[in-house]
């Protein structure tokens, strides 16, 4: 809360934080309080993203990754709904390869699986990795590039989990034509904003179009326009 701020950058002070330093910190409300962790601190952090996997018997673990002056990392924690944040976390690893940069991560959990993407390269791409939940933290598949197109700049990903996967993003096609491309489980992929304006900063979700799972869902896309450049 707002109220809690300013405690919090006292605390922060008092724990000796340089100020060229910038700490990565998960928070937790539990309905009554907020709990928190710095997770890491560098000179360079940003763009942090988290998903929590469906509870289940065997993990209910939470997904943190972030960018670290070019370099994506991810760690988890097994939160086991607990009333206070974890403070339990595995060293971070590195999913970001080639000695590319990399940046904009963004991390989507279910119960099977983990999938994070991120933009990197010169001209962007959009790449993305996944894991089984049933998977040491560690144990990724190969980097897939999703949107493969040497020629635009592909930025800004963002994730949907449902029975399937969405991994959307926006495409510059000049600079002043944007649209937003969305990649159906690793394959398919097909222009959800397909005109000749800037449209930037997608987000999407899945919608269950009952209370089973035997429809397939529906999936909401939202995003910026600029009608005029």
């Amino acid at each position: 809360s707002a109220t809690a701020l300013p405690q919090l950058r006292h605390e922060l002070t008092v724990a000796g934080v340089p100020t060229a330093q910038q700490p990565l910190i998960v928070a937790k409300f539990n309905g009554t309080w907020v709990s928190t962790y710095t997770l890491a601190t560098g000179s360079s952090l940003g763009d942090p993203s988290i998903a929590v996997e469906p509870y289940k018997t065997d993990s209910d673990h939470v997904n943190v990754i972030w960018d670290d002056n070019g370099i994506v990392k991810y760690s988890r924690a097994a939160d086991s709904r607990g009333s206070t944040i974890s403070t339990t976390w595995t060293t971070p690893y590195i999913l970001t390869d080639g000695g590319m940069v990399g940046h904009h991560p963004v991390i989507g959990a279910n119960r099977s699986r983990v999938v994070v993407a991120w933009a990197q390269g010169a001209t962007t791409d959009i790449y993305s990795r996944k894991r089984a939940t049933s998977d040491a933290y560690n144990t990724w598949g190969a980097a897939a590039n999703l949107s493969n197109t040497p020629s635009n700049a592909s930025d800004w990903p963002t994730i949907a989990m449902g029975d399937t996967v969405v991994v959307a993003w926006e495409e510059t096609r000049n600079p002043l034509d944007h649209d937003v491309l969305a990649c159906i489980e690793f394959g398919d992929t097909l222009n959800v904003a397909d005109n000749t304006t800037v449209s930037s900063y997608p987000h999407v979700v899945f919608q269950n179009q009952t209370s089973g799972d035997t429809l397939i869902p529906y999936l909401h896309t939202i995003w910026a326009e600029t009608p005029e450049a």
